[in-house]
């Protein structure tokens, strides 16, 4: 009866030991093995995030400066009326056209009191009074197309003068990222 006794007090000894300490350390090295997979597929995602940076950054660092004085100078990052206007005048006064006024309108402020717009990019209008020939504000425009600096025409008017000196308002949009 003993031999009984003994083995039936070794099997409820050995259960108590399963339930209250190796079930619990089992259960805690399985949660383990689970943050350490989380964290094992993690750092994978983060190798690979850091190679597709490296490969970007490699890729910008192989563009030649001039293009990138180029594309600064096609969009900006910062609102330069002044080089703006400036460039504006020099156009002009390369075709001979005159201009009379100039009203400079940030159109972005107006769209982010509605709301967050999401763009990457602010817009502001300039509106000009030119006056000149019709060849010479042809010239005008067609330099204004070919200047490097991104921009739309977005109205214009004119007005016979009748002594080939015309006036032309337009109003022209430009874009430069915030």
């Amino acid at each position: 009866m003993t031999k009984y006794l003994i083995s039936i007090v070794l099997i409820a000894v050995s259960a108590g030991v399963f339930y209250l300490f190796i079930d619990p350390l089992y259960e805690e090295s399985k949660a383990l093995k689970l943050k350490i997979a989380t964290l094992d597929e993690t750092f994978n995602n983060s190798k690979r995030i850091q190679e597709v940076r490296d490969q970007l950054f490699g890729k910008f660092n192989a563009i030649p400066e001039s293009d990138l004085a180029r594309l600064r100078k096609s969009l900006p990052d910062n609102v330069d009326n002044v080089k703006l206007i400036l460039e504006l005048d020099r156009i002009a006064s390369l075709h001979g056209v005159d201009i009379k006024k100039i009203d400079v309108r940030d159109e972005s402020g107006a769209e982010e009191a509605l709301g967050p717009s999401g763009r990457g990019y602010g817009t502001i209008e300039i509106g000009l009074t030119v006056t000149g020939s019709y060849a010479a504000f042809r010239g005008f425009l067609t330099d204004l197309e070919q200047s490097l600096r991104l921009a739309d025409i977005t109205s214009l008017n004119f007005r016979a003068a009748g002594f080939d000196f015309d006036q032309y308002n337009l109003v022209l949009r430009t874009y430069w990222l915030q």
